[in-house]
């Protein structure tokens, strides 16, 4: 998790490597949510949708964030 959250923190990695960036929002995300830190899985989940909510990719992922941000 510590990894993660550096990874997305992190100014420039948008810019390097975007699509590993935004599927490290999601992964961080699901940990927050299994460790029940929902609050924060949300916000997580809510920056991935910013990036991924209306494009082709990851599509079950989207679909996992938007019901678990949703559900709020």
């Amino acid at each position: 998790q510590q990894e993660l959250g550096e990874i997305v923190e992190a100014g420039s990695a948008p810019v390097v490597s975007p699509a590993e960036f935004v599927r490290s929002l999601y992964l961080l995300g699901e940990i927050e949510e299994s460790q029940g830190n929902n609050q924060q899985a949300r916000q997580t989940y809510r920056r991935f949708l910013d990036y991924w909510a209306d494009g082709d990719m990851d599509r079950d992922q989207v679909e996992h964030a938007e019901q678990f941000v949703g559900s709020s």
